[in-house]
């Protein structure tokens, strides 16, 4: 099946992302586009939050698409990472819950904060953004109309603003200066740089804060099943030992499920030891494109994903 002269590669993708989160297409466009593209089945993981489940059931099974309710919440893992390594690796680490149940009320109020949280960093952000621009790029000002209103990328019934977003949306509003005499990676790099003052406001964010153990637990009563969100990102490549010898075993201690295995970021080599983890543990195994836009040819929906009996697999476990 072909999509933009592009074949997937999957008919099963397990990792996208909606305008609910920091997506670019509303729920019913990525399953519309799911169905053209020639998809079986999807499940939509968007970060921290979960849109309307139900709604998104009746759609897929109209268009005849299975669907799996998700979301991917963001964890750290700096406690283990110090014992370990003396704090020396990244110390982040998502988790994607499967059957997530959209009426627990835990979820759903530690969701309600962050969402909370992320209004104001955006805030926040414009503002640091119209203080610093004249003085560090001369001529450029972004003015007061730089609001959350104007910039009219929180979308779907989360109300997420995903701050890459925030970045495209500004740097394509002043796209006159980034062409120009300024240029674009100018303007990125304000923007970038004020980031880090605006997120100040994001350390007491309920998901940002919470140890990847702690995440594990409480994702175990949130859902179905939890797995390992992408174990080997590029900032990632090199953990292999700390997961094979330490964090892995530790989570599955504590509950994990599986761990995600097609990934776009994943080379050969990091996939054998994510295998050797999943025979050593009885984990499940999932994939996804980590789809947020149709522009993103690296993150093309069904680009990774599971083939029919994986899904199988996890429709079992979750017992749909």
């Amino acid at each position: 099946m072909w999509a933009d002269n592009k074949m997937i590669a999957y008919r099963y993708d397990l990792h996208t992302h909606t305008t609910t989160s920091d997506g670019k297409l509303h729920w019913k466009e990525l399953l519309l586009y799911a169905k053209e593209i020639g998809l079986n089945g999807i499940s939509i993981t968007d970060h921290n939050v979960i849109g309307p489940i139900e709604k998104i059931a009746e759609e897929a099974r109209r268009l005849k698409l299975k669907y799996v309710s998700g979301t991917e919440i963001k964890t750290t893992c700096k406690n283990q990472i110090s014992y370990y390594n003396n704090g020396k690796l990244l110390p982040t680490q998502e988790l994607i819950i499967y059957g997530i149940d959209p009426e627990n009320q835990e979820f759903l109020d530690m969701s309600k904060r962050h969402l909370e949280g992320k209004k104001e960093y955006l805030i926040e952000l414009c503002r640091l953004l119209k203080e610093h621009s004249t003085s560090e790029i001369p001529g450029l000002s972004i003015d007061e109309s730089i609001d959350v209103d104007a910039i009219k990328i929180i979308g779907g019934a989360g109300n997420y603003v995903g701050a890459t977003n925030v970045i495209e949306e500004i740097v394509r509003k002043y796209r006159d200066y980034a062409e120009g005499e300024f240029g674009k990676e100018n303007v990125k790099k304000l923007i970038v740089d004020v980031q880090a003052d605006a997120l100040k406001l994001m350390k007491d964010d309920p998901f940002y804060g919470l140890d990847i153990i702690d995440g594990v637990r409480k994702a175990k009563k949130w859902g179905k099943v939890v797995v390992m969100a992408h174990p080997f990102t590029e900032s990632r490549a090199d953990m292999g030992k700390f997961y094979e010898e330490y964090l892995i075993p530790l989570l599955v201690e504590n509950g994990l499920d599986g761990l995600e295995y097609s990934y776009p970021e994943h080379t050969d080599e990091q996939r054998g030891i994510i295998k050797r983890l999943a025979d050593r543990f009885d984990l499940i195994l999932t994939g996804g494109s980590d789809f947020h836009r149709k522009e993103d040819k690296f993150y093309r929906l069904g680009s990774c994903g599971v083939d029919e009996e994986d899904f199988l697999e996890l429709e079992k476990r979750i017992d749909i």
